[in-house]
């Protein structure tokens, strides 16, 4: 019977510090889950921004989500127009994409950009798709390569 009052009084014991202990921790930083469409907004809404990082996850979800926008709009703009006809007089400039993609320029430029800043690269390594056959395979490698874990002289860990 005494061991029974013993067992109780150190389980009390036990779950008292264990709340303490729970509530003088520091709650962690929750990372942001990173969705298709919203690191999409996430780009454009740092239109310019040619600073700081970017995860290679939000990187793929842009360029993803680029391209699922890039095919709507087309797709958009054949059912308008109707699908291109083989006369050599048919105007087969498809003006809505084209403008669609001046306006994603800048904004695909500078995610590319802070994408090569979160592997530890420059972003004049950009200029390398000018080379022709090797510089946009080299790139594509850069892209694909996971970021550095740690802060590095272009900004903080991406927190997405």
């Amino acid at each position: 019977c005494q061991s029974t009052i013993c067992y109780y009084s150190l389980i009390n014991y036990f779950n008292k510090y264990t709340a303490e202990v729970k509530e003088t921790k520091e709650p962690k930083e929750v990372k942001e889950e990173i969705t298709l469409f919203g690191s999409y907004s996430s780009v454009l809404k740092k239109y310019a921004e040619f600073s700081g990082r970017l995860s290679r996850k939000g990187y793929w979800y842009f360029v993803l989500a680029n391209s699922l926008v890039a095919m709507a709009i087309s797709l958009v703009e054949y059912v308008i127009r109707g699908m291109p006809s083989y006369s050599p007089y048919y105007e087969t400039t498809l003006i809505l994409p084209s403008i669609y993609s001046l306006v994603v320029l800048i904004p695909s430029l500078a995610a590319m950009v802070r994408r090569l800043h979160d592997i530890g690269k420059s972003g004049w390594n950009t200029l390398l798709f000018l080379i022709p056959f090797v510089g946009p395979i080299v790139l594509l490698v850069f892209l694909f390569q996971r970021g550095e874990q740690e802060d590095n002289k272009y900004g903080a860990v991406p927190n997405e």
